[in-house]
């Protein structure tokens, strides 16, 4: 609407073929959360599960649904180590396992002392 009014400027409409195509890819690739199913985590320490908010509980879902394969991709702050923990605990059958981290963060791993203890990690 802003350029139309500008006298120097002509607007024509895109070709119908290329708003098809582009509305036909945006279709395809819009951002939609994909249903996570509840997954049974009694196999993981109560208190630890307790613990979770109800997102970190559903990114912990997400991912075992993925067979733990994920990047846990949400801001500073909202708990992507304690999700972590739960993840691995979920899989402590299937361990070794091996956490690799920026030196930084280890700090982060240790005021979770407490919950790597419950879970052995």
């Amino acid at each position: 609407e802003a350029l139309l009014r500008i006298q120097q400027v002509e607007v024509e409409p895109l070709p119908r073929p290329v708003v098809q195509a582009l509305a036909s890819q945006f279709e395809k690739t819009s951002v939609s959360r994909p249903e996570v199913p509840d997954i049974d985590l009694s196999s993981v320490d109560t208190k630890l599960v307790s613990s979770l908010m109800p997102f970190q509980r559903e990114g912990v879902s997400f991912a075992i649904s993925r067979e733990g394969r994920l990047l846990l991709a949400d801001d500073m702050g909202l708990g992507k180590t304690i999700q972590a923990i739960c993840i691995a605990a979920y899989y402590r059958k299937e361990w070794p396992l091996l956490v690799v981290a920026p030196s930084s963060v280890r700090f982060t791993w240790a005021e979770h002392e407490d919950i790597t203890k419950m879970t052995r990690i």
